[in-house]
């Protein structure tokens, strides 16, 4: 089974369950709905779905830098490509857990820290509670 998003090339697929199947989507230029088709080597199983490519987010800065291991501290996360999504998150590496985030603006969105360990954290976002980016910014 291969699954096609959009105009891209076809990738593999694989079952994930009795009525389910998980696909690999590369990366895309294009922020927005796509298509999805599911095929065979039969031909055309499934067309119709969606999919949302979300666009590259970037790190540059947090404000404050620091703050108590307890977590509680709203910072400000600067960087680009944010969206406002339900499911915008912030993660402190190594922390318990990660947090919604708030959307101010494309380039701004505010976290409070979670508990965390004593040390410096990479701080990194996602606009799908999935896949996290950034990664050169440090939080402690």
């Amino acid at each position: 089974v291969r699954c096609q998003f959009g105009e891209s090339a076809p990738a593999w697929a694989w079952r994930g369950g009795a009525s389910r199947v998980r696909c690999w989507s590369s990366s895309s230029a294009v922020t927005g709905w796509v298509g999805v088709q599911l095929s065979s080597f039969h031909g055309v199983l499934s067309s119709g779905g969606s999919f949302y490519f979300h666009g590259v987010l970037s790190v540059s800065g947090v404000a404050p830098p620091l703050g108590p291991e307890r977590g509680g501290t709203r910072v400000t996360v600067l960087g680009g490509g944010f969206r406002d999504a339900y499911t915008l998150r912030c993660r402190f590496e190594n922390a318990s857990s990660a947090v919604l985030a708030r959307y101010v603006d494309e380039a701004q969105v505010e976290c409070v820290t979670p508990l965390h360990s004593l040390g410096a954290k990479r701080v990194l976002v996602s606009m799908n509670a999935q896949q996290y980016s950034g990664g050169s910014v440090w939080y402690t």
